[in-house]
Formats: C-alpha cells, sequence, structure tokens
C-alpha cells in the first residue's frame, strides 16, 4: 500500500469508528457522541472571552512542533475568503493524528519535561471560533472537520473527512503546494464582516515579544494581499556573561537580558503527586526573567506563561514561568499551589542570583535598580510577596530613584 493509502486509511477508519459511534441509538444514558457533541461546544466556542485567541492557540501549537529547517517559521496568509496557516515543521505523525481528532488525547503529556506548552489538546479546537470547516495538510494527510454535520443540527468537530486530489484543487494553491504542515481556515459564513475586518487587524497586530520565550520558533511572518506585512525574527548572543536576545520587526529592534534557572519541581505539591494532577510526573522547570535594554521601544510587563496572560506585574521586567492557567488560558490561577511555588522560586532566583549578575555587568550596574521600580499596584497577593523582598525593597530605600 502507498504512502497516501496508508495516511487515507487512517483517516477513514477513524471517520468511520465515530460515525459509527454517532449513529447509535439514544439511550436512558447519554450516548458517547452527545457527550463529544457537548464537550466540543465548550472546548470550541466556550472557554474564550476573545474569538481571536485561537491566534495564541496556533502560535503554541507551532512551538510544540520540531523543523529541521535553519529558522523554524509560523506564517499567517491572510486572503479574501480564509487565513491559510504554514508551520516549516517535519509533519504529523499518526498519533497526532489520532489526537487532534479527539478531546483532551495530548500527545505533549510525556514531554512536559521537555518544555512542552500543550495543554488538554485544545489548541487546535479554538479554530471553530472564526471556521466552520477547517483543513489540515500534513506530510501526506491532508483532511478537514466539520462543523456541523449535512443536516446543519448536529455538531460533529472530530470527525475527519479526506481531501481527494479534485477537492484539493479548490483550496488556495499555498496550502495545495504546501510542503511542511499548512491549515486553510475558511471564514464562517455566519461571521459579520467587522468581525473578519477585527480578526485580520488582530492577526496582523500579532506582537514580535511573543517570540521571545519560545524555545523553538524563530520567525512570524504575515501576508496580506501578497504583501508581507510582519517578518519578526529572534537572535541570541552574549553580553559580557550575559544572553542578549534580540527581537527585530523592521525598524523596530528590541533587547532583553535572558536569565535562566532550571529548578527541581517539588514532588509533594498536590499538582505533582496527585493521579490527575496537571504536572503530574514533572521533575524539572525553567524559570526565565527578561530584563529589556533601556533604549527598547516597546514596553512590557506582562507575566507570561510562554504566551503572554493578561496578568501584570507593574514591573520593569518579564517574568516566564511555566504557570498553572484558568480554563481560558489567558490568565493565571492565583491561588494554586502550584503557582504559589513557582512565585517563591522566582523569588529566591532574583535575589540569589540575578542581582548580583545585574551589579556586576559594566553598563546595568549603574541603573539596575530601576528595573525593580513598582509602576502601580498590581492588587495580586502572588506580586505584592515578591515586590515586598529584596532587592525591590532596595529600589523604594535608594535616593536615586526617588
Amino acid at each position: 500500500m502507498s504512502k497516501v493509502g496508508k495516511e487515507k486509511l487512517l483517516i477513514e477508519n477513524i471517520k468511520n469508528e465515530y460515525l459509527s459511534e454517532k449513529n447509535k441509538k439514544q439511550t436512558t444514558i447519554k450516548s458517547m457522541w452527545s457527550q463529544y457533541q457537548k464537550m466540543g461546544k465548550e472546548l470550541s466556542e466556550g472557554i474564550y472571552a476573545e474569538d481571536n485567541h485561537f491566534i495564541y492557540e496556533l502560535i503554541q501549537n507551532a512551538e510544540d512542533t520540531k523543523s529541521n529547517e535553519e529558522q523554524h517559521t509560523l506564517e499567517f496568509t491572510l486572503e479574501n475568503n480564509g487565513l491559510i496557516v504554514f508551520n516549516n515543521e517535519v509533519g504529523f505523525t499518526e498519533e497526532q493524528i489520532k489526537a487532534i481528532c479527539s478531546f483532551g488525547q495530548s500527545t505533549k503529556a510525556l514531554e512536559k519535561n521537555e518544555g512542552f506548552i500543550g495543554e488538554k489538546g485544545i489548541g487546535f479546537k479554538s479554530v471553530f471560533k472564526i471556521t466552520d470547516k477547517p483543513a489540515i495538510f500534513s506530510n501526506g494527510y491532508r483532511f478537514y472537520f466539520n462543523k456541523l454535520d449535512e443536516t446543519g443540527t448536529t455538531t460533529e468537530y472530530i470527525i475527519p473527512y479526506w481531501i481527494d486530489d479534485n477537492e484539493l484543487k479548490k483550496y488556495p494553491l499555498k496550502f495545495q503546494n504546501n510542503t511542511h504542515t499548512a491549515l486553510y481556515l475558511p471564514f464562517s459564513k455566519e461571521k459579520k464582516q467587522e468581525k473578519i475586518n477585527k480578526l485580520k487587524k488582530d492577526i496582523k497586530n500579532i506582537e514580535p515579544i511573543l517570540l521571545l520565550f519560545l524555545k523553538k520558533l524563530t520567525n512570524i511572518k504575515i501576508n496580506e494581499s501578497g504583501k508581507k506585512i510582519i517578518n519578526t525574527i529572534k537572535t541570541s548572543k552574549q553580553d559580557e556573561k550575559l544572553k542578549l536576545a534580540t527581537i527585530q520587526n523592521r525598524d523596530i529592534l528590541d533587547r532583553y537580558y535572558m536569565f535562566k534557572k532550571s529548578i527541581d519541581v517539588n514532588q509533594d505539591l498536590d499538582e505533582v503527586k496527585d493521579k490527575n494532577g496537571r504536572r503530574k510526573g514533572i521533575k524539572k522547570r525553567e524559570i526565565i526573567l527578561a530584563f529589556p535594554n533601556f533604549n527598547n521601544k516597546t514596553k512590557e510587563d506582562r507575566i507570561f506563561s510562554f504566551l503572554p496572560t493578561k496578568l501584570h506585574s507593574e514591573l520593569n521586567f518579564i517574568i516566564q514561568a511555566d504557570f498553572i492557567l484558568q480554563s481560558g488560558r489567558e490568565n493565571i490561577a492565583i491561588d494554586n499551589e502550584w503557582n504559589q511555588w513557582q512565585f517563591n522560586e522566582i523569588e529566591k532566583f532574583i535575589c540569589d542570583e540575578v542581582v548580583n549578575k545585574l551589579k556586576n555587568h559594566s553598563k546595568l550596574k549603574f541603573s539596575y535598580l530601576s528595573y525593580f521600580l513598582k509602576n502601580g499596584d498590581s492588587h495580586n497577593t502572588l506580586i505584592e510577596k515578591l515586590y515586598n523582598n529584596e532587592p525591590l525593597a532596595d529600589s523604594k530605600k535608594n535616593p536615586q530613584f526617588k
């Protein structure tokens, strides 16, 4: 059997299994398919405050892939009727195909110690916010999903349908000619033009700083009407003994002094030791702090969990850690024990190591305390605790920063 034959067979087998479940008669107990429908609606439509949060999910999914190219690139191409997303990764595996055709069956669970940031397997499902028929072409697999079945009354979400040669010709050329991984997201017919315009605006406003804490992606491109709108590139070099990362997009060039620390995970935390803990089996985590060059045009104080959250630190540097997020993945679960432990580790990292390195830098030693000036009230107990400890307390005492 040819390679394409094997891939088509897998898609057809998954489809037939789901259709068999879907066509079962309803009993007094809810059928498995009705549970899939409910879960699909919740995960695809109900968990995000913003329709366009799916953009961040696609960036996250791209970060969780592998590329053999010199620059790992994610490219968005805006067309009148839809969005094409290209990722020069190695392509989907059979296990990844099975995972994307399901709810909650992520292939990343055992890879968390490698830094994978996917969680719940819900990232791709968020595209149903803008499309009724997303299509995927990767490593020989080419298929689409339907939001609704042919009756227009029953939701599907996870049943894959193979794209044959004749159907493929109906897709945009950039999708047809893909040699890595491409998604095509035709805009939902029910989407009002003003929402489509907002989506296009949000994509064109993707922030270059998103690349800062991503280990694999080094390039994000955005095209519209054949024109390249954004081409953001990340590079790194050593400055004395500190790592200096550069994020460049057109005429804007921002630099950040990067501090990393690998920490041993407290195995007594509930999220680690419990059977259903969200960090079960994790042995190590990484904290990253980014201190901006004082000439940077971009001002940023959001806290990141690989991607930006809605929580602001009100400090003059950026905090990144593997925080457990609320269901919409837009904010940090403040009272979570895992998150509290990580903030304690961040506090120790700053006080025990980072401050001394800043003091020993030939340029930063004269101005490093300004990083710790507070710009407002964070209304967050975790941030307040960090702020009230040294060296933040030193910046309040220093007359230079009164």
